[in-house]
């Protein structure tokens, strides 16, 4: 058994909720990638948040031939209607850079 020392466990981030005391919360994760987008000196009226840039990395492997089975096993979703609800709404985006191809099924 390994624990955290004391200073080190979460007091008050949702500790209930973990499943394993260095489980990361979605909060947690939004929250970083803010502070990381501000680091970055991204700003405006409406900066991009995490789930609009993980939404978009899946469009893009959609057009990368990936089939919605894959992009639904990656983004860790229970079902492809949720996986459908990520992917809408994206236009076709020419970045200039090829993506990996999907992963053998085989």
């Amino acid at each position: 058994m390994h624990l955290l020392p004391e200073k080190a466990r979460p007091q008050d981030k949702g500790e209930k909720a973990r499943t394993h005391h260095t489980q990361v919360l979605p909060e947690q994760l939004s929250r970083a990638f803010a502070e990381a987008r501000v680091d970055a000196g991204i700003s405006g009226e409406d900066p991009p948040i995490f789930h609009e840039i993980r939404s978009l990395g899946g469009a893009l492997l959609r057009e990368a031939r990936w089939t919605l089975q894959q992009v639904q096993a990656l983004m860790g979703h229970g079902s492809e209607l949720m996986t459908d609800v990520y992917l809408d709404g994206h236009e076709a985006v020419c970045t200039g850079h090829s993506l990996p191809l999907p992963p053998c099924t085989s």
